[in-house]
């Protein structure tokens, strides 16, 4: 017997891309549903999701939020610099506040960079 693993579904051409497309609009969506729009199997889903965890293609599934929802009516960005000596334990206290929600690093204008 001779398999193809190309990732494709040839009867109905399902690609891995199809259903990572679903997943990034929804990540709640259910095996069961996601079979249903593509016209599989769930067992065919499930086996194709796990495959891609696995493998490290999905690294995992997150939330989005509404700020405005949550009480915050603005987003700031905002740029710092510190030593080198203290670049490390700055990003580590920061990472502490509630209020940032990501940090980044920079190599422009200011070393890091805040979003509040």
């Amino acid at each position: 017997m001779v398999r193809l693993s190309n990732h494709t579904n040839l009867k109905n051409k399902i690609t891995d891309a199809d259903i990572i497309k679903i997943l990034m609009s929804d990540g709640r969506r259910t095996f069961v549903e996601i079979a249903k729009d593509l016209e599989v199997t769930e067992t065919a889903i499930r086996k194709r999701v796990k495959r891609m965890e696995n493998e490290g293609i999905i690294e995992g599934y997150t939330v989005k939020i509404n700020p405005r929802k949550l009480g915050y009516g603005i987003k700031a960005i905002i740029g710092i610099d510190t030593t080198p000596q203290r670049y490390i334990s700055t990003i580590q206290k920061l990472k502490q506040d509630a209020d940032i929600l990501r940090i980044y690093s920079s190599n422009g204008d200011h070393m890091i960079m805040l979003e509040c």
